[in-house]
């Protein structure tokens, strides 16, 4: 009985473990991007792809960590990124309606900052 007790506890602790391991993960990655910038090179297309598949079933926590991190890459690839502003504003459009209030404001700031970096903001309307 206690070696089956032992299991369900490591592996609820496990599972508990990968949902903080992958918002983690976002988190560095949007730290990554936005100190780096264009220094990381061209993966930030396949990079933002994982993100916006992710986004679609993620739980709320998760979707403000992607829209956060969808932020600073904006922020941290500039003009450099302009082939996945499109991409992302339309994510964000979408997130703007979320039920979720953290969600929202994130999509809030990736409008910010898209509008910052790009002059032809109007475009993509």
């Amino acid at each position: 009985m206690k070696l089956l007790n032992c299991k369900f506890i490591i592996n609820y602790n496990l599972k508990f473990d990968l949902i903080y391991s992958n918002r983690a993960t976002v988190v560095v990655m949007g730290a990554l991007y936005e100190r780096l910038g264009r220094l990381v090179g061209r993966s930030y297309e396949e990079t933002v792809q994982l993100l916006l598949k992710t986004l679609k079933n993620g739980d709320s926590p998760m979707r403000f960590e992607i829209m956060f991190t969808l932020e600073r890459i904006v922020n941290g690839l500039g003009s450099a990124g302009n082939n996945i502003h499109r991409e992302i504003f339309k994510v964000a459009k979408t997130h703007l309606c979320d039920r979720a209030m953290p969600v929202r404001s994130a999509a809030a700031m990736v409008f910010i900052k898209i509008s910052k970096k790009k002059m032809n903001f109007f475009f993509f309307i």
